[in-house]
């Protein structure tokens, strides 16, 4: 998959417009238009955030011969997921700890070099680049150690701007929450406002939280 399709794809599964994407990336909707188009690359540092909005390395972004995964057909039924293999990770074991995480879903597959810090009922909260985010510990199927660090340990959910990805016990799919803030918090899960529209979304929907 070229480039310059791969920006299309990150961009209408996530339903954004051309002013939508480009309002997350700071340029103008021109610019988006000739990414797609392929007639401009953009910038390194550009796609450096690309990248990281999806949680993809820049290798696997700009290389051709790496596909995006794409979404099977509708007239296929959906794999199950997996036997869960989380009941072995004591996340206590973890905190501190710098760390690539796999989880199992379409999206956000791996979470690299991210610091575990904390968790709130099911979700594990992380921090990265002085930013909290956080994952559902169910659908954590391994954790790779890369180093270890001092942290502040941090066992709540934050309120404020954020991104969210939901999923319903499947592989593909979900629904992702862009432009969002997180406004209120309980035990059973989240209270997420984007734009007029208010959801609440359960903990055990919720697959991955990042904070802005």
């Amino acid at each position: 998959m070229l480039l310059h399709e791969k920006i299309r794809f990150i961009r209408t599964i996530h339903q954004l417009s051309q002013e939508q994407f480009a309002e997350e990336f700071l340029v103008s909707r021109q610019s988006v238009s000739k990414w797609e188009n392929g007639t401009a690359i953009p910038d390194l540092h550009i796609l450096i955030k690309i990248a990281d909005f999806v949680d993809m390395t820049l290798d696997q972004l700009v290389r051709d011969d790496i596909d995006l995964p794409i979404q099977q057909d509708q007239h296929h039924p959906e794999p199950e997921i997996e036997p869960q293999r989380n009941a072995s990770f004591a996340i206590q074991d973890y905190l501190g700890k710098v760390c690539d995480v796999s989880l199992n879903t379409m999206w956000y597959q791996v979470l690299r070099n991210v610091k575990i810090v904390g968790i709130y009922q099911n979700m594990v909260c992380f921090e990265k680049r002085q930013r909290y985010g956080y994952f559902h510990l169910g659908r954590c199927i391994d954790i790779l150690v890369k180093k270890e660090e001092e942290y502040i340990p941090y066992n709540q959910i934050a309120l404020g701007k954020c991104k969210a990805y939901t999923n319903t016990n499947q592989f593909w799919g979900g629904n992702h929450y862009l432009f969002s803030q997180v406004t209120a918090v309980n035990e059973r899960g989240i209270e997420l406002q984007t734009g007029q529209f208010t959801s609440f979304i359960d903990f055990q929907h919720l697959v991955v939280l990042l904070m802005k």
